[in-house]
C-alpha cells in the first residue's frame, strides 16, 4: 500500500549508538592521544518534488517566484548544471539516498531501495545523529525501504475513499514544514541532527493558495471548481494551449508556496545547528508544459524533466556556481565529507571533487511491457536521447538549451562517440506486484502507463 496520513512509521532511536560511540572515542585517547575535531554539522535535506530547475528565479524564472531559495543561492554554492537520474520519484529519491546508479524502474511498479547499500540516514545514524523524515509523497512508502535508518519517518497526505477513482489531498508546505519544526526543537544542542523535508506542493494537481497564485494568475482569481477543472484537463490530456498556460501560472503558485515555506524552515534551522550547518536543496526531477508536446512527468527524458536545482550551503558558507553538470547520485558524498565525517562511504564521488565532476552522465527510463530502453547521456554541451522508438536525438544544449534542433543526422561522429556510454540497461529493479489499488492511486497522482 502506498503510504497516507499517520500510516508512515514511526521509529524511535536509542542511545546505544552514542555509548558505543563514546567508548570507542575513549579507547582512542588512551593508545593514541587526544586530538580535538571540530564535531560534525547538522543536515538539512530539502527534495523540493517536481520542481524544475528554471521555475526558479536564480536559474532564469521571471516574477520573482521564489525570493528565499534565490537568496540561499546567492550566498552559497549553485550548481548549474545538476541532472537528475531519470524521470520520477522512486528511483531518483534511492539513487540520492545510496550514492548509486537506480536500479531501473518503470512508473507504476513498485519500487523497493536496495538492502544491500547502507542509506545516507542509515551511516548517519550509525554516527550518532538524531534522525528524521517528513515526507509528503505517498510514493515514498516507509515499506519500501525509504524509511531506513530514519528513527522518525512521518507521511504525509491522505487518500479519499468513495465512488469513483481514489484521490489524494496532498499536504502543504506549511503543514510538513510546521512538523518538521516540531521535531527540530525538541533535539539536544549537542548532537548533531539529519532532517529530511519531501515537500509536495509543485506536484499535479497545482493547487496553490490564492494568495500565491494571484501572484502569477491574469485577471479574476479562479475559483477552486475551475482549478479542478484546469488539473483535469491536464491529467485526462484534453487541454487546450490556453488551458496549459493557466496550468503553468498555477504551477508557478505552487512553488511560491513552497519558497516560503521552506525560507522559515531555512531561518529556525539556523537556531538549532550549534556545531554547523549543511543544507541541500534539490529535486527529483521536473514537469512538463507543452514543452515537447506532453505534460506531467515519467515520459520523456528532456531538459525539463532532468534538469533540476541544486543548492549547497556548507559550513564555512562558500559561494559560488559551479557550470559543470553534475548528477544526483553525488549528493551524498558530498553532504557526507562537508558536513566533516571524513571519506564518504558512498561509491559516486563528492560533487565539489574533480571526480564528482567528470562525465558524462546517464539518465534512464523504462516501459513494461514490452521491455523498451529510454536513455540520455550528457557529456559537457552535447547530450543525446535514445527514443522509446530506437531513434537518437542529439542536441547542442549550450546553443539550444530547449532541445528544439535535432543533430542527429549532421553530427554522425558525435553520436558514436556518445553512443559508447550508452552500455547496457541497468539490472533489473527490486520490485513487488503492485496491487490495483495501488496502480490506480498512482493514476490519481497523474502517472500514465498506456
Amino acid at each position: 500500500m502506498l503510504s497516507s496520513r499517520g500510516s508512515g512509521k514511526l521509529l524511535h532511536g536509542t542511545r546505544f549508538g552514542w555509548a558505543y560511540l563514546a567508548s570507542g572515542a575513549l579507547v582512542s585517547c588512551l593508545f593514541l592521544g587526544c586530538q580535538r575535531s571540530a564535531p560534525p554539522s547538522s543536515i538539512l535535506f530539502i527534495v523540493a518534488d517536481t520542481l524544475r530547475a528554471d521555475a526558479l528565479g536564480v536559474y532564469g524564472a521571471s516574477g520573482n517566484p521564489s525570493p528565499e531559495l534565490d537568496r540561499l543561492a546567492s550566498g552559497n554554492l549553485l550548481f548549474e548544471r545538476a541532472y537528475s537520474v531519470t524521470s520520477w520519484t522512486q528511483p531518483t529519491i534511492a539513487a540520492i539516498l545510496s550514492g548509486r546508479p537506480p536500479l531501473t524502474s518503470q512508473p507504476g511498479e513498485k519500487l523497493y531501495v536496495s538492502p544491500n547499500h547502507p542509506t545516507l540516514a542509515e551511516q548517519l545514524r550509525a554516527r550518532g545523529y538524531s534522525t528524521a523524515a517528513f515526507v509528503a509523497n505517498p510514493v515514498m512508502a516507509p515499506e519500501l525501504g525509504f524509511e531506513r535508518g530514519f528513527a522518525t519517518y512521518r507521511g504525509f497526505g491522505e487518500w479519499q475513499r468513495g465512488p469513483g477513482p481514489p484521490r489524494f489531498d496532498k499536504a502543504r508546505a506549511g503543514e510538513v514544514s510546521s512538523e518538521a519544526l516540531a521535531w527540530l526543537k525538541q533535539q539536544p544542542r549537542d548532537r548533531p541532527w539529519f532532517l529530511y523535508v519531501h515537500y509536495m506542493d509543485p506536484h499535479w494537481p497545482y493547487i496553490p493558495e490564492l494568495q500565491h497564485a494571484s501572484k502569477f494568475w491574469k485577471g479574476d482569481l479562479p475559483t477552486p471548481e475551475a482549478i479542478e477543472g484546469i488539473n483535469i484537463q491536464i491529467r485526462e490530456r484534453t487541454y487546450t494551449r490556453a488551458i496549459l498556460a493557466l496550468a503553468r501560472d498555477l504551477y508557478r503558485g505552487a512553488v511560491a508556496e513552497l519558497d516560503a515555506s521552506i525560507g522559515v524552515l531555512l531561518r529556525e534551522a539556523e537556531k538549532h545547528a550549534p556545531t554547523g550547518l549543511v543544507v541541500v536543496v534539490v529535486s527529483d526531477h521536473g514537469e512538463e508544459f507543452g514543452d515537447h508536446g506532453d505534460v506531467l512527468h515519467a515520459r520523456t527524458l528532456f531538459e525539463e524533466m532532468l534538469h533540476v536545482p541544486l543548492i549547497l550551503r556548507t559550513p564555512d558558507r562558500r559561494r559560488g556556481q559551479i557550470p559543470t553538470p553534475v548528477q544526483v547520485t553525488g549528493i551524498a558524498s558530498t553532504v557526507w565529507e562537508t558536513a566533516g565525517l571524513g571519506t564518504s562511504p558512498f561509491p559516486a564521488p563528492n560533487l565539489l571533487s574533480a571526480r564528482g565532476q567528470e562525465g558524462p552522465l546517464r539518465a534512464e527510463l523504462f516501459r513494461f511491457p514490452p521491455a523498451v530502453h529510454h536513455a540520455a547521456i550528457i557529456d559537457a554541451n552535447w547530450k543525446l536521447i535514445l527514443a522509446f522508438d530506437g531513434n537518437f536525438l542529439l542536441y547542442r544544449l549550450d546553443t539550444d538549451p530547449k532541445e528544439t534542433q535535432n543533430l542527429a543526422t549532421t553530427e554522425v561522429a558525435t553520436i558514436q562517440r556518445l553512443q559508447s556510454h550508452l552500455g547496457q540497461p541497468s539490472r533489473p529493479a527490486s520490485r513487488a506486484t503492485i496491487s490495483n489499488e495501488d496502480r490506480e492511486r498512482l493514476r490519481a497522482l497523474g502517472y500514465d502507463f498506456q
